[in-house]
């Protein structure tokens, strides 16, 4: 694996770390503190559009017949969707103003997906009136679909999103949504067993099946079963009447936080015990000789990162009514439907980073080293989803190491005791000090905005868009006292 597939940031040179002085798109760490102020949240605009390029080229390579549709919950702001329209692709919208930025920004309606499990009236109709496609979460919104576009006079272009897979312990519960236990979907076998219903809409145009196995899904056998299947579907579709035009595979390509090596040297220090917050070993299964049998949850390394876990799929086998079958037959087979994929992390993830202020450093519970930071992971809210890891590096004289790597904790700022960022020590270059400027990798998606918010009265960080030194967006400006407080 090259140092682009581990790195984006550095093999980019967003980030530059071979000099004196720590540079983030050519200008010193420093800068970005005194002209933006800390915590910060940055991204590459190159990273980003690169990502991009990526994916069309494997589905160019290998099924052009396909359309990508970036799914705006990684990052839903106007600048970041006119970044997505100016590169020619659609959006996946799980919400109604996903779905107005989307709009404003440029994008077509016909390459937006309204997806989400619980739409409101207003949000189908405007779906409706605009030719959006619908993905309707189950049956009962399927009907619901139909009536509203009866009551337009107009009818209404739909896919079914599909769940109940036997997928397996592929990622953390709380991203995996294309299993039994799930709030999303309408489960297949009563898909299966309601085809005549489904296919009995008098305004809706069925054009497909819609899954989203969950996010950050390592592996490829999750997305073989749930094509396979979804494809199955359209064969069943097609044979009540009518066209399945669309199979929608949905996202959860992954990334890479940790190279293959980090990632077992970091299985291996959890085994240790003191390498955990508190004894966190429910996300892990050790066995009789004490090794690492099984990781339960979301997992930070992938030998298939981004667009190969894609070009995998589309190059592997799917089972068709009981048989193998290649996956680009399959689709012929079936008769060439658009293929649709939703990647929110594969295109954000890597392009960003987030930089925060060492408070001090101190110990818990008598001998373990714990940072504390300026900055709550309320900003940065991974550890929300479940046990996270990923690397953070000091920026601040970063070139300056210990003899051996500084073993540590890091916490927040918040009024509370959950205010951890990682159940697991990570590994920083020196003992920090006071005033260091640290830095999370990769935090382009979903964590630096998905639980924002003002615990404790904290302004909400910027989070800004680096097209270069010279054309730097803020996409959102930090909070002030007044619009936290509310007083005008």
């Amino acid at each position: 694996m090259n140092s682009e597939e581990i790195n984006a940031l550095e093999s980019s040179g967003f980030l530059n770390l071979t000099g004196q002085t720590a540079l983030i798109d050519s200008k010193p760490v420093t800068w970005w503190a005194e002209e933006f102020g800390l915590p910060l949240h940055v991204r590459s605009a190159e990273i980003i559009k690169g990502n991009i390029q990526a994916f069309k080229n494997v589905l160019q390579k290998y099924y052009p017949h396909s359309n990508i549709h970036f799914a705006a919950k990684a990052f839903p702001y106007p600048e970041m969707l006119k970044l997505i329209a100016s590169e020619g692709i659609g959006i996946d919208a799980a919400s109604y103003h996903e779905m107005r930025c989307a709009l404003e920004a440029g994008v077509p309606p016909h390459a937006i997906g309204l997806n989400g499990n619980a739409k409101e009236d207003f949000m189908i109709q405007e779906a409706i009136g605009k030719d959006i496609l619908i993905i309707a979460d189950n049956i009962e919104e399927l009907n619901y679909v139909n009536h509203l576009a009866q009551g337009m006079h107009k009818n209404a272009n739909a896919l079914l999103r599909v769940s109940g897979f036997n997928v397996g312990n592929v990622t953390a519960d709380e991203v995996l949504t294309s299993n039994s236990w799930t709030k999303f979907g309408e489960h297949i076998d009563r898909v299966k067993k309601s085809m005549e219903q489904i296919t009995g809409f008098s305004h809706i145009n069925l054009q497909g099946f819609h899954a989203h196995v969950g996010s950050q899904i390592t592996t490829l056998e999750p997305f073989q079963l749930v094509l396979g299947e979804l494809i199955n579907l359209g064969h069943l579709l097609n044979a009540h009447g009518q066209t399945c035009q669309i199979i929608n595979i949905g996202g959860g390509y992954p990334i890479s936080y940790f190279t293959q090596s980090e990632w077992n040297d970091f299985l291996i220090r959890i085994k240790k015990g003191d390498f955990l917050w508190h004894d966190k070993l429910n996300k892990i299964e050790i066995d009789h000789h004490n090794q690492i049998k099984r990781w339960i949850g979301e997992q930070f390394y992938t030998a298939f990162p981004k667009e190969k876990m894609l070009a995998a799929l589309l190059q592997s086998q799917v089972m068709i009514n009981g048989k193998s079958c290649n996956v680009l037959q399959a689709l012929h087979d079936l008769g060439q439907p658009l293929l649709i994929i939703e990647p929110g992390r594969s295109i954000m993830g890597d392009s960003g980073l987030t930089l925060a202020r060492v408070s001090h450093t101190k110990t818990v519970n008598l001998d373990h080293h714990l940072t504390i930071l300026e900055m709550g992971i309320t900003n940065l809210g991974e550890a929300f989803f479940g046990p996270s890891a990923r690397k953070w590096t000091i920026l601040t004289d970063h070139q300056q190491k210990d003899a051996q790597p500084f073993a540590t904790f890091l916490a927040g700022n918040l009024c509370y005791s959950g205010d951890v960022f990682s159940p697991y020590k990570c590994l920083l270059q020196r003992k920090p000090k006071r005033d260091d400027i640290v830095m999370a990798h990769m935090t382009g998606a979903y964590d630096q905005y998905f639980f924002a918010s003002n615990a404790n009265a904290f302004a909400r960080p910027p989070q800004l868009l680096s097209y270069g030194p010279n054309h730097i967006i803020t996409v959102k400006k930090r909070d002030t006292y007044e619009e936290i407080t509310g007083v005008i």
